[in-house]
């Protein structure tokens, strides 16, 4: 009798060790699977990041077929007279048929719901309101080279404009390049840069920085009217306009 209980006794610890190791098994397993579907999700979260940040989506992206521009060959190369694609982030190319792309034409980009766009250093002429009214243009990267001249209204009322890199080389910013470019809120001036025209910066209301480089001494009135964001702007010694005529705050 004595023997049964001991066999007894021993097979029910054999069972209950079996059962806790299939307990912890099965809570690992949980564990792990929640590990997992965790991970998975700061990797889908981290992705959507990357890919809601246009400047980082606008640098992958490839060159713009030249089948999606209207062009003209002229003496000195080629001029863009109108985009009329579909693509949300735009990379001009430096040469279409073997010929430099050296200008856009005057509203050659007007209106159209590109978010990003590259302009090469072979560019040395960009028209009037060449970007204007770009609602979803956020971003604009123009690489150095020829473009000396940012002409009046070039980039006038994109609203949802955050970045813009100028060229080294720029000298003029035209009479309200950047009006109406409520969403910036901040932007570097080269070096070469001389003039700054009338009304360029107006009503930027979430621009919060600008340095003035010391080769500026041309600012045209209101140039930095209507910036509320902008509490602070150090002007150059080498412009001699009165303050109070091209800023507010």
């Amino acid at each position: 009798m004595r023997r049964k209980i001991l066999i007894f006794t021993l097979l029910f610890t054999v069972m209950a060790c079996v059962a806790c190791s299939d307990k912890e098994i099965k809570d690992n397993s949980r564990e792990a699977n929640t590990y997992t579907a965790s991970e998975d999700e700061n990797t889908e979260n981290s992705n959507k990041e990357t890919s809601d940040d246009g400047t980082a989506d606008l640098l992958k992206a490839e060159e713009t077929s030249a089948a999606l521009f209207d062009y003209e060959l002229r003496d000195d190369g080629i001029y863009i007279h109108k985009y009329f694609g579909d693509d949300l982030y735009v990379v001009i190319p430096e040469q279409i048929e073997g010929k430099d792309v050296v200008g856009i034409d005057e509203k050659g980009f007007y209106g159209r719901q590109v978010k990003g766009v590259v302009i090469p250093g072979t560019i040395k002429e960009i028209g009037e309101t060449a970007f204007g009214a770009c609602d979803s243009l956020e971003t604009i990267i123009i690489k150095d080279g020829n473009l000396k001249n940012i002409e009046k209204a070039c980039f006038m009322l994109c609203k949802k404009l955050t970045y813009v890199q100028l060229p080294q080389g720029l000298e003029i910013i035209g009479p309200e390049a950047f009006d109406g470019c409520e969403s910036l809120k901040r932007i570097e001036l080269p070096n070469s840069v001389t003039t700054i025209g009338s009304a360029a910066f107006y009503h930027c209301s979430s621009l919060e920085e600008i340095e003035l480089p010391d080769s500026v001494t041309t600012i045209g009135g209101t140039a930095f009217m209507e910036c509320p964001s902008l509490k602070e702007l150090n002007v150059p010694d080498s412009v001699t306009t009165p303050k109070s005529d091209f800023y507010n705050n």
